[in-house]
């Protein structure tokens, strides 16, 4: 599950030491081997974070060893939001000085007691800072800034925001936001 860091007034997600990405590969035929490519960019970071892109490979042959690491993080994957009681997510943006502040509100029964909230907006060229996380009754709420680091306007597809709510042992994701809040 993903941790918080807050080093020099900024607060990032992520993991310390490893990371175990599962999956599950089903071959058309199990008597041959499958040829396994990916790309993956991800950041790493000490002090400061450094942007990587890896390339992967491997062939697969048989049917595998059992990894305990691999069905740990199985179990710890995240709930969709409306098995976790998600009943609805509002987002308002709103112009700023320099781009734009974009207002989440959840209405989520509480996660654990230290309760994070993750904005991304996958494919997008916008930086988003993610901010405070607070609580107001049955609504788990959160700002983020948005840059464009073209220096345009910000506009965002409402469908395509995803989050995620880290709270102790527990992690939530939805997609989408409709105007309000």
């Amino acid at each position: 599950m993903p941790e918080v860091f807050d080093s020099n007034g900024m607060r990032s997600f992520g993991y310390e030491d490893e990371v175990v990405l599962p999956l599950a590969i089903t071959p058309r035929n199990p008597d041959r081997p499958m040829a396994l490519m990916g790309e993956l960019a991800i950041g790493v970071c000490r002090d400061t974070c450094v942007p990587v892109d890896l390339s992967v490979s491997a062939v697969l042959r048989g049917q595998g060893d059992h990894d305990p690491r691999i069905a740990q993080a199985m179990t710890a994957a995240s709930e969709a939001g409306p098995r976790a009681g998600l009943e609805r997510v509002t987002c308002r943006l709103e112009p700023s000085d320099r781009g734009a502040v974009l207002t989440l509100r959840a209405t989520l029964p509480r996660q654990g007691r230290d309760e994070h909230m993750i904005v991304e907006l996958p494919e997008s060229p916008l930086w988003i800072t993610n901010g405070r996380t607070w609580r107001e009754g049955n609504d788990l709420v959160t700002e983020a800034r948005l840059r464009d680091p073209a220096r345009g306007p910000i506009s965002i597809d409402r469908s395509r925001l995803a989050l995620t709510v880290l709270g102790g042992e527990h992690m939530v994701m939805a997609q989408g936001c409709v105007s309000g809040g």
